[in-house]
């Protein structure tokens, strides 16, 4: 039996109506959040919180729950269905008739220990299907989200872990359901929010935190040459934490670089 969180009450996950009058329902008006849970704590929950509330300003979303009350919410919802040691988090936020903004809180089970290091790193693909627009919206994780459902399918299919999309410049943009970067002359690049990536929590984690241990990284363009060309590629998200590449069609990449950078801003929530 599932629980989830709506708007303040803990029901069964069966139990939860949908209103086919609501925006969400009719057009995909809203955006969720997704991260992680790990022994008692929402991972990098203030960067959530950021994220969460710029959303919700752009898309003119109100009345929000602050972020302790929401904190709460997630707790309760991972104790409900016994989830302490570790689950994904998922809370959507849509407008609605009745209630004018509601939101859902769902956890489920992971696998896999948080944030581990895998020896065998992910290949990668291009998906030329979706261009990523550069816009008010491009930063933001909207429910609108058929283009990424559509790339991961494709990526599946062609037996790679990620679908890389490209920005209507023909840079590189991001992935399907994560963040990129490069390391190219011993220097960590993603590209900038100006080029249209979803303003990835995991990604703002290493721009803010990576000078402090002596890694170089910075916002900077990022073409196709420099993916080929580039010494290592990493892929990052707030389930996942940070995934290295090994394999981009015929480019291989090392991992030494990735390794010390998950030791030193990944490997902490570990334990």
């Amino acid at each position: 039996m599932s629980f989830i969180c709506y708007n303040g009450y803990l029901i069964q996950q069966k139990q939860l109506a949908i209103n086919t009058s609501d925006e969400a329902w009719r057009w995909g008006h809203g955006f969720f959040e997704s991260g992680r849970w790990h022994q008692g704590k929402w991972l990098f929950a203030p960067h959530h919180h950021q994220r969460i509330q710029h959303t919700a300003t752009v898309l003119q979303f109100k009345p929000l729950p602050s972020p302790q009350v929401l904190e709460n919410y997630v707790a309760e919802t991972i104790a409900a269905n016994q989830l302490q040691a570790g689950a994904r988090i998922r809370i959507q936020f849509w407008p609605d008739v009745q209630n004018g903004l509601s939101y859902c809180i769902e956890a489920t089970p992971l696998s896999t220990p948080a944030f581990a290091w895998k020896e065998t790193g992910a290949n990668i693909a291009v998906y030329k299907h979706f261009i990523k627009s550069a816009d008010a919206f491009s930063n933001l994780k909207l429910c609108s989200y058929a283009p990424y459902v559509q790339a991961r399918r494709w990526a599946q299919a062609q037996d790679v872990a990620e679908a890389i999309l490209c920005n209507s410049s023909g840079r590189i943009c991001e992935g399907a359901h994560s963040n990129i970067f490069v390391l190219l002359h011993d220097t960590w690049m993603t590209p900038p929010l100006s080029e249209g990536p979803v303003a990835g929590v995991c990604r703002s984690h290493l721009l803010q935190n990576a000078s402090a241990q002596g890694i170089t990284v910075k916002e900077s363009m990022v073409t196709l040459a420099d993916l080929k060309n580039a010494q290592e590629v990493i892929l990052t998200n707030a389930v996942q934490g940070m995934v290295w590449v090994q394999a981009f069609g015929e480019s291989r990449y090392h991992n030494t670089g990735a390794k010390k950078l998950h030791t030193a801003l990944f490997e902490p929530f570990t334990l």
